[in-house]
């Protein structure tokens, strides 16, 4: 019988073999920060667990700042960011600035692109920056205190 180049006869039998071992790989346990319901699901369709869809939960201020927070301590370690200006300062601040108060953070959406929880190495969101500020409010693109401007 004539041998056929390929994944015909034993390359697909290994093929198969090999799949089959990679997807009885257990999936890795949350992260301690992530709720329940984050809890990622393996599925026997796939070697890689599935974690639910960024627009499913981690969507919200709250919920990124369970990992990602308190809030201040996040604005404390962000403090040398250098925005397109030049400026440093942190991009974390309360909108508006004066206010202290839960309801006055931003989205976090507004300049992060939102990751499935827990992470997946894979899945490389695209740079954060301050085009959210630069839109919203510090119109000339730097971040001189509005009152300078607007008297």
């Amino acid at each position: 019988m004539k041998r056929r180049p390929g994944w015909v006869g034993g390359g697909l039998f290994l093929f198969a073999l090999t799949l089959s071992c990679l997807l009885s790989i257990p999936a890795p346990a949350p992260a301690p920060c992530c709720p329940a319901k984050w809890v990622m699901a393996a599925t026997a369709a796939s070697s890689q667990p599935l974690a639910t869809t960024p627009s499913e939960s981690a969507t919200s201020k709250e919920a990124c700042l369970e990992c990602h927070g308190p809030f201040e301590e996040l604005a404390r370690s962000t403090a040398d960011y250098v925005a397109p200006s030049g400026e440093k300062g942190t991009p974390h601040r309360f909108v508006p600035h004066q206010r202290k108060d839960p309801a006055a953070i931003p989205g976090c959406s507004n300049c992060h692109e939102m990751h499935p929880v827990p992470p997946v190495p894979a899945v490389a969101g695209r740079k954060a920056g301050v085009a959210w500020c630069y839109g919203a409010c510090h119109h000339d693109n730097n971040f001189t205190p509005c009152r300078i401007c607007h008297p």
